[in-house]
């Protein structure tokens, strides 16, 4: 985590506030940050002047400053008030990928207050089974042989169609 903030203060200091805003998102999208990291985030959002977005990061981190209550209120007003559905939207998968109990106390409590259930957080990821090697050959095989069958019907059509045009000519000659 030390290594994280670490690059990404050497990043702000460059003035590249948006390679540190990369950095920090790539590590959310990989597993759900120290709430340090999460409020560091949501520092260097507001600095670059995305106060919503901010406002989410900073409500998730749990800190609660003077600082930060412009950001979050504006978060959570457009976004809290349409329905828990909504809300949880706006959340990163990888939070909510996360324990309810291990989410900051205060965003347990504003969750709570939401009216956002326990059970919509520790979701696990949803993974597509994977065919056993024999079953996917077995299915190409048959989506080869169906498409092989409605190519010929359409070849078919076709031919059959001109067979009875010529047939209809003859006839009237």
């Amino acid at each position: 985590m030390d290594a994280l903030l670490a690059r990404v203060d050497a990043e702000v200091a460059a003035g590249r506030p948006w390679r540190a805003k990369e950095i920090i998102r790539g590590n959310i999208a990989n597993a759900w940050p120290h709430p340090e990291v999460v409020e560091r985030y949501g520092q260097v959002l507001l600095d670059m002047g995305d106060e919503l977005e901010a406002g989410k990061y900073l409500w998730l981190s749990g800190v609660r400053t003077k600082q930060y209550e412009k950001p979050i209120t504006l978060f959570l007003s457009r976004h809290g008030r349409h329905g828990v559905n909504v809300l949880l939207a706006q959340l990163p998968k990888t939070l909510r990928r996360v324990e309810f109990d291990q989410l900051p106390s205060e965003v347990q409590h504003d969750l709570t207050g939401l009216g956002v259930r326990r059970s919509a957080f520790g979701v696990k990821r949803r993974s597509r089974p994977l065919l056993p090697r024999n079953q996917w050959v077995k299915e190409l095989i048959i989506g080869v042989v169906a498409l092989g069958f409605l190519v010929c019907m359409i070849v078919g059509v076709g031919v059959g169609f001109r067979a009875i045009v010529m047939w209809v000519v003859q006839l009237f000659r």
